[in-house]
């Protein structure tokens, strides 16, 4: 049995883990919309479906990687493009 003077506790590993777990979380959530997105496009957009929708598919998952490779801090960027993306797309459907 631990004495009461020995007791340590290691949060910074479990804090980590999470903070990884988040930033893959909101990565795939946002991968996930360009995906949708991008089929959404390709189904029933009227001018130049597959044009937009790839173009806009390739844009969106590089910038949600680059945003995942330097820390994640920062999911803005991705964000603003997917806004832009899907409003896009709803104007050409």
């Amino acid at each position: 049995m631990a004495e009461e003077g020995n007791v340590v506790h290691e949060y910074e590993p479990h804090a980590q883990s999470y903070d990884g777990f988040i930033k893959l979380t909101i990565a795939t959530m946002l991968s996930c919309g360009f995906i949708l997105v991008c089929l959404m496009s390709v189904g029933f957009a009227k001018t130049a479906p597959v044009l937009v929708g790839t173009v806009g598919l390739v844009v969106g998952l590089v910038t949600v990687t680059i945003t995942l490779m330097t820390g994640g801090r920062n999911w803005l960027p991705a964000a603003i493009l997917f806004g832009l993306f899907f409003l896009l797309t709803a104007t050409l459907v």
